[in-house]
């Protein structure tokens, strides 16, 4: 909303005082879930979770919290925080991390030739709250962990990376079993277009340790039953209780 604050402002506080800047972002999160409440929105695509690194194409920029993967997690924690208090559900984005892209996903296909290694402290804050409702994932090609696919259509970026995040907090959340979700849904919904289709497809019945979480996603689906979701666009929105509700906008 117009003359609300974004992370320029939440940044330097952090530097005098992270307590009064955590209290910042919550109480800055809530004012924004107030306006969207009496508007009728129930989700936003907020916070941003990506840990802004050196020569990082601007398209993240200020609504980045900040280059160092636990101020991210505190920061964001609080906006979660703030708009749930508001009754707003926050969606954590973009998974596994978009702070090292050099290009706009908007515009082309981004590629991070980092390390596995290096990769570790961009998807800190996403394990931090992993107990987060929603999740919307990176459309960017990590050559680390899956030289052929972007990470919004990779199997092994869904369920090793995203669904290890979530499983490594050992919490009752939707992120762990996105990829049967996706799965699911191709087989309901024959016109989601390939190659995502083809590949869930192919694997619709190897169900395995794909849904080695099924009992913490049904506990959390039954505590939740709002739907959510967005229009059409590149990155994919995962909402628990609705399995994959739409395509998220393309706001990256």
């Amino acid at each position: 909303m117009a003359g609300l604050p974004d992370g320029r402002s939440v940044r330097p506080l952090y530097d005098l005082a992270p307590a009064s800047a955590i209290e910042a972002a919550r109480s800055n999160a809530w004012a924004l879930g107030m306006d969207l409440t009496e508007a009728g929105i129930s989700v936003d695509c907020l916070p941003l979770l990506d840990v802004r690194q050196p020569g990082a194409h601007d398209v993240i920029g200020d609504r980045a919290l900040g280059s160092e993967p636990l101020r991210v997690a505190a920061l964001g924690r609080a906006v979660i925080e703030g708009l749930a208090a508001a009754g707003v559900a926050g969606i954590v984005k973009h998974i596994p991390g978009h702070g090292r892209a050099t290009a706009d996903s908007h515009k082309a296909l981004p590629t991070v030739t980092a390390s596995t290694e290096e990769l570790e402290s961009d998807i800190a804050p996403f394990r931090t709250l992993a107990q987060a409702p929603i999740a919307m994932t990176a459309h960017i090609l990590y050559t680390a962990w899956d030289a052929e696919n972007p990470a919004t259509q990779s199997p092994f970026v869904i369920e090793e990376i995203i669904g290890a995040a979530s499983a490594s907090r050992a919490c009752c959340c939707p992120m762990t079993s996105i990829w049967r979700r996706l799965r699911a849904l191709c087989r309901s919904a024959p016109h989601v277009p390939s190659p995502l289709a083809a590949t869930l497809r192919s694997t619709a019945g190897e169900d395995g340790g794909h849904d080695r979480h099924r009992g913490d996603a049904a506990r959390h689906d039954a505590a939740r039953s709002r739907p959510a979701g967005e229009s059409a666009g590149r990155h994919r929105c995962l909402p628990a209780g609705h399995g994959l509700a739409s395509r998220a906008s393309g706001e990256a």
